[in-house]
This record gives structure tokens, C-alpha cells and sequence, in this order.
């Protein structure tokens, strides 16, 4: 049974007041894993930075699409959670790299990517480290989309 209503229904395009709670979400669960990472991780700012415009180029859109086109049930929210995810991080892993090439040429981007991942702004992440990364992004996404649900899809309906 679908949970969207009739194509022929016309619903308000989401809002603001839909849309913005998740810059608030994304931030507070990923903290955890941020804060687990110690000392040697990127630097504060950078890291905000990252998890603010992952979720602004990935997170939004897919929320706005799940939004529009009535996909609200906590198994849609979620697999879009874990897609915003690994869009994100294979994102910046192709900046990382498109950024290699312009500075030393294809060689360059082979010596690079034998030693890990090309990340803006953190550097060179070593493979298990990056696949680290992915899964933990995966995680924050999911959780986020579920902790969304739980605030402002009950919150809308009056819970």
C-alpha cells in the first residue's frame, strides 16, 4: 500500500519549517562519533563545516524530494538517511580527486589514491579509515532521518 497520497491530491511544497531542523539533527549525532575520533581528527570547523554542507547537498535534497512526493514512512527516511551518506562521502572523495589531477596530473592521482583517499580539507585518509568514515556516515544519516521523523513528523501530527 503506498503511503503517498493521489497524484491528483495537490499538497503545499515542504517548508522551511520541515526542512531546517535537520542542520540541528545531523551535528548532535554525529558529535559522538566525532568526539570518538580524538585528537588527531580535523579540526572542529572543518568537520561542522562538512557535516553542515553534506547535509545541506545531499540530506535537503532527498528530504525534499521524500517531502514532495509524500515518502515519509520511517523505511524511506532511512534508506535516503544511508544514501545521503555515502553520496556525501563519495563526494568528497571525488572533489579529493578532481583536485589531485589538477595539481600533479593522473600520476599524482595514482600515488594518492595507493595511500588512501583524497579528502578536502583533511588530507590523505587511509582506505580503512575512509571505509570507517562511510559506514559511520551511513549510521548519522539513518539516525538522523529517524530522529526527523520522531521530531517533526509526530510534532506536525499533534503527538
Amino acid at each position: 500500500m503506498p503511503d503517498a497520497p493521489s497524484p491528483l491530491q495537490k499538497r503545499p511544497p515542504p517548508g522551511a519549517k520541515q526542512i531546517l531542523p535537520i542542520f540541528l539533527i545531523a551535528p548532535w549525532l554525529a558529535a559522538p562519533g566525532r568526539l570518538a575520533a580524538g585528537p588527531t581528527a580535523v579540526d572542529w570547523a572543518v568537520w561542522l563545516g562538512f557535516v553542515l554542507a553534506s547535509t545541506a547537498v545531499t540530506g535537503v535534497p532527498l528530504l525534499f524530494w521524500s517531502l514532495d512526493h509524500g515518502r515519509t514512512r520511517l523505511a524511506w527516511l532511512a534508506s535516503f538517511g544511508a544514501i545521503a551518506g555515502v553520496a556525501s562521502m563519495t563526494a568528497a572523495v571525488a572533489i579529493g580527486v578532481l583536485s589531485c589531477v589538477v595539481q600533479g596530473g593522473r600520476r599524482y592521482v595514482a600515488i594518492v589514491l595507493r595511500h588512501g583517499a583524497p579528502v578536502p580539507m583533511a588530507g590523505i585518509v587511509p582506505w580503512a579509515a575512509f571505509l570507517a568514515d562511510v559506514g559511520q556516515a551511513v549510521v548519522v544519516g539513518v539516525l538522523t532521518a529517524v530522529a526527523w521523523r520522531l521530531l517533526v513528523v509526530r510534532t506536525a501530527r499533534g503527538s
